[in-house]
């Protein structure tokens, strides 16, 4: 038996710039490139440091992985425009979670 994998392929990226159409919250260029939807998101965050905890946000992007380029480590994330004024601006990629057609960068505010 063969599967054909193609029409997967199809319907999955489909469905990713379906998620992406309804859910964006912002645009954002990556690495200078013009801007394109995405999801962003500064979840709280919080670790054990000794007797101690720390708390801070996580933020990250999630786009479209054709949209990002291969090694996207180090680059820089301009968010162009959310509902929130206070997510623009400039971060650096600091992990990138591929997630089938879709793919999640997690951010450092840039200096």
């Amino acid at each position: 038996m063969s599967l054909v994998l193609a029409p997967v392929a199809a319907v999955e990226a489909s469905v990713d710039a379906g998620v992406i159409g309804v859910l964006a919250n912002c645009t954002a260029s990556i690495a200078g490139a013009p801007s394109v939807g995405g999801i962003f998101d500064r979840e709280y965050a919080q670790a054990n440091v000794g007797d101690y905890g720390m708390a801070s946000t996580a933020p990250a992007l999630t786009v479209q992985r054709a949209v990002v380029p291969v090694q996207p480590y180090g680059l820089v994330v301009v968010i162009d425009a959310t509902a929130a004024l206070e997510d623009r601006g400039r971060y650096i990629v600091r992990e990138a979670r591929p997630d089938g057609g879709l793919i999640v960068l997690l951010l450092e505010l840039a200096p």
